[in-house]
């Protein structure tokens, strides 16, 4: 990743600029973007070369002198190639990390192929990754409760009507996701960044 921003072999550091400059050009409101590519054309790993600059400069990531050390590395075993770009890219990175105050996550989506429902893999992805406290997450647990309840046993506290099949996941319906999700992104924002990229 940092051998191919500093050296930048195949000139892909100009998108990433424009990609960073399109990003900073947004209103405030939550979007969803397509990066759009055929297998193989560098879609994850342009992603990925974005997370890294970008938490590499929010202070983000752990050991900051690794990566220094890279870009010290691959700059002065390679000084007849042309590095300008690199410097572009590291002052655009910087500007667009100073003025968003973001955080980037990478989502492997692939390690969460199995779960039936990707919204609360994609949850409980962000209640780990920040070591959020599940007695934040405000639901309605009375409410649940009453569903599961249902579930396990078809009937409805007392009354004797039994219901059709039901599958686990019903038990949390849409309007408790929506609430959880709206909580869990709230809890994260305010402690944490003013925006958050979700890769």
């Amino acid at each position: 990743l940092i051998k191919t921003m500093v050296l930048d072999p195949i000139d892909r550091n100009t998108e990433l600029i424009y990609f960073l400059k399109f990003l900073a050009s947004l209103t405030p409101d939550n979007r969803i973007i397509a990066v759009n590519g055929k297998w193989g054309s560098g879609k994850t790993f342009f992603l990925k070369q974005f997370q890294l600059l970008c938490n590499y400069y929010s202070g983000l990531i752990k050991d900051k002198s690794v990566i220094e050390n890279y870009i010290k590395k691959f700059q002065s075993e390679f000084k007849e190639m042309h590095l300008s770009f690199f410097s572009v890219l590291q002052e655009e990175c910087i500007e667009f990390v100073n003025e968003e105050y973001c955080n980037i996550l990478y989502f492997n989506a692939w390690e969460y192929d199995n779960n039936s429902d990707p919204i609360k893999s994609l949850m409980y992805f962000l209640i780990e990754t920040f070591k959020l406290d599940y007695q934040k997450i405000k639901v309605n647990w009375k409410e649940l409760g009453k569903k599961a309840f249902y579930f396990l046993t078809k009937l409805e506290y007392g009354d004797d009507c039994i219901g059709g099949s039901h599958h686990f996941d019903e038990i949390i319906s849409n309007n408790d996701i929506k609430e959880i999700w709206k909580t869990l992104l709230d809890e994260i924002i305010n402690e944490n960044c003013n925006k958050l990229y979700i890769i």
